[in-house]
């Protein structure tokens, strides 16, 4: 697959994500327009929504871009674990929307996002050590900021321009 077939699917997969996104903002408006929030179309228009998201945004990709094609099985398996991680954080993301009374689906959410990073960084076959070497290669040290350090030349004399 060429650069640009991966761009034109990349660039429709955002469409889809950003339509979906518009869907459920137009789907929130109607309904506390028309003071239906209590009705069932809340929490089943909401809950598709979410769950196309999911497709969306973890399913089509591996499908369309076939990134599996070149993967070993524990990155195969690395994907469905990061997959399955995002759909239980979007399902807390939903009980939260629907009580509104507890955190409790907002943490899940919470504690989803930085579990599943860790998933997807195997499934590209990203570790720790490596983007530690990147920074390392980079003349920066991990904690340090990235803003280019002002050096004393080493006979002790500031540079004159």
């Amino acid at each position: 697959m060429t650069e640009e077939q991966q761009k034109k699917i990349k660039n429709r997969l955002m469409l889809l994500t950003v339509g979906i996104i518009f869907l459920l903002a137009v789907l929130l408006i109607v309904l506390v327009a028309m003071k239906k929030m209590n009705t069932i179309w809340f929490p089943v228009g909401v809950g598709v929504l979410l769950g196309l998201y999911w497709i969306v945004a973890d399913v089509l990709p591996v499908i369309w871009l076939r990134q599996f094609a070149d993967k070993t099985e524990a990155q195969k398996r690395s994907y469905c674990v990061y997959a399955l991680i995002d759909a239980v954080g979007l399902g807390g993301l939903l009980y939260f929307i629907m009580s509104m009374t507890s955190i409790t689906g907002a943490l899940v959410y919470v504690a989803s996002m930085f579990l599943k990073k860790r998933f997807h960084d195997e499934f590209l076959g990203v570790s720790e050590e490596e983007t530690e070497e990147v920074s390392d290669e980079e003349g920066v040290q991990p904690g340090e900021p990235e803003e280019k350090q002002l050096e004393e030349p080493k006979d002790g004399q500031p540079d004159e321009e």
